[in-house]
């Protein structure tokens, strides 16, 4: 798992899948904050840990509470990938 700072560039996801080799890519998600992390810290008064534990349980209960904030919500398509990779074995 890859997670960047999106830095608002449309272009940032692609050039980092660019650099993937190809045998490996369909195993690597990237994902990240649109901004920069301390924006979505700032915007939802929550420490990483907590951040990361509510985007955890988003996954495990299929649900986008966190997932669906504005500087998230561009990493459906990722995400919906990585669930269907992990979900069977890692929320059981």
């Amino acid at each position: 798992m890859l997670i960047i700072d999106f830095d608002r560039r449309e272009d940032r996801l692609s050039y980092v899948r660019e650099q993937i080799p190809e045998d490996i890519k369909d195993r690597v998600f990237i994902l990240g904050v649109q901004s920069n992390p301390e924006s979505l810290k700032r915007d939802i008064q929550k420490k990483n840990y907590e951040i990361g534990d509510a985007l955890a349980q988003d996954c495990s209960d299929q649900t986008n509470e966190l997932w669906g904030h504005e500087l998230l919500e561009h990493n459906q398509p990722e995400l919906d990938r990585l669930i269907l990779s992990v979900k069977p074995f890692l929320f059981v």
